[in-house]
Order: C-alpha cells, then sequence, then structure tokens
C-alpha cells in the first residue's frame, strides 16, 4: 500500500506491467467529476495529464485568480480576505476540500481504478 504520489501515469510508464495490482491511496479523482471535464480536455489537449493533483492545482490557482477579481488587488491581505469574503465551489466552512476523505485505488492494466471492497 503506498500513498498518493502513484496517482500519475509516470508510475505506469515506470513499472509497466509490474505496477499490476499495485494499492494506493489519493483524495476523490476529480478527474471523473463533470465539473472539471473542461478543465481535463483543456490539459490534455496541452498534452498535460489531468491527472492526480493537476486539477487540484489548477482548482487553487482558479480560486486565487478568483479572490484577484473580487479584491481588484495582488496585496496578499485583500486576497485573502476576498477568498473568505463568499464560498468558493467544493470548500467547507473551513476552507477546506469538502470532497471526502481518501480512497483506496488500484494500477490495473496501465489505468488507475477506485477500490470498492478491500
Amino acid at each position: 500500500m503506498a500513498n498518493d504520489p502513484l496517482m500519475t501515469s509516470e508510475f505506469w510508464a515506470i513499472t509497466g506491467s509490474a505496477g499490476n495490482g499495485t494499492l494506493f491511496t489519493f483524495m476523490p479523482n476529480p478527474a471523473g467529476n463533470a465539473n472539471a471535464a473542461s478543465a481535463v480536455a483543456g490539459l490534455k489537449a496541452s498534452g498535460l495529464p489531468g491527472e492526480g493533483y493537476t486539477l487540484y492545482a489548477c482548482a487553487a490557482v482558479q480560486a486565487w485568480a478568483e479572490a484577484v477579481n473580487r479584491s481588484g488587488s495582488f496585496n496578499a491581505d485583500r486576497v485573502a480576505s476576498a477568498l473568505r469574503s463568499r464560498p468558493i465551489d467544493r470548500f467547507d466552512k473551513r476552507r477546506d476540500n469538502s470532497a471526502s476523505g481518501f480512497l483506496v485505488y488500484r494500477w490495473r492494466d496501465g489505468h488507475v481504478e477506485r477500490v470498492k471492497k478491500y
């Protein structure tokens, strides 16, 4: 059992079929979320994988950009205040990701699948 760094196609590129059955934990995969479909398509069109932390990083940049627009400034205090001023989709009251905790995944034949029963 490994952890989240295995949620990348680079793992399979290195291990090939020897990686079959490897279990690891990761947050709910945002690539399967319909709200992320355009971001995944845009990343893939640019030759970048829409996997792992990539989409979480994109969401963080979008939240920051929205706060910059709200505040009209790059000043850190103003941006932070703007982030707190209104809810941001998918974040809870504490400003943490509202998606449920970690799940278990498995590498199988070059693809990641969620393990529902273990």
